[in-house]
């Protein structure tokens, strides 16, 4: 950042970097050489050394503190002065949000609009419990789902032709087949069980990248 002018160098923002190791500095040679050209060797040098990191996150330059520092001008007298919601409002409100975040209400909330909300969920969260409910939300309602589509265009054909009966039938106890998992599924989630479909959960595990 440049004081003077008011504006940051994007030139300067790069990672520090781990020294370059000798196979990378063996690149295709001078021309002429005979060499053979590394692919992989070319793009390393165009991508530079490897960015240095702290498993610790407590190096003060590593990406995790600058965040925490980035973020901790955020007070709730900070909150007051610019918005105008008074502390004792906002703090009620961040412990409620608090104290309902916890894996078992957001892997309840993972089936709370089926597939939609599953996808949401393993987009954004990180915990293995909630990632693992997210991705069988999604096999199990985004499965219903596509089932439910073919059965309605067959469905649609049956009455078109004065069919009834047993397709529908079909149809009801799959809808009423959703309606029972939708429940259990949030019940189970809610109660912190890592409830195990038969077959979906083995695609909701990989999913979910276990």
């Amino acid at each position: 950042y440049e004081p003077t002018k008011r504006q940051y160098d994007a030139k300067k923002w790069r990672y520090e970097t781990e020294p370059p190791s000798a196979k990378q500095n063996e690149v295709a040679g001078a021309p002429g050489e005979g060499k053979s050209e590394s692919w992989s060797a070319q793009v390393g040098m165009l991508v530079g050394p490897r960015p240095k990191q702290d498993l610790t996150l407590q190096h003060p330059r590593c990406v995790f503190q600058i965040l925490r520092k980035h973020y901790s001008r955020y007070t709730p007298q900070l909150v007051e002065q610019v918005c105008g919601t008074q502390q004792a409002t906002f703090l009620k409100v961040a412990e409620t949000l608090f104290a309902n975040s916890g894996p078992d209400h957001t892997g309840a909330i993972c089936y709370a609009v089926g597939w939609i909300t599953g996808i949401v969920f393993l987009l954004i969260d990180k915990r293995p419990f909630v990632r693992f409910h997210a991705a069988q939300s999604i096999v199990t309602f985004g499965g219903l789902t596509l089932l439910w589509i073919v059965m309605s265009m067959f469905l649609g054909g049956t009455l078109f032709y004065g069919g009834w009966g047993l397709m529908v039938m079909i149809f009801l106890l799959v809808r009423l087949l959703g309606l029972v998992l939708w429940i259990l599924l949030m019940v189970k989630a809610y109660q912190h069980e890592k409830f195990r479909l038969p077959l979906v959960a083995e695609l909701a595990d990989g999913m979910a990248g276990k």
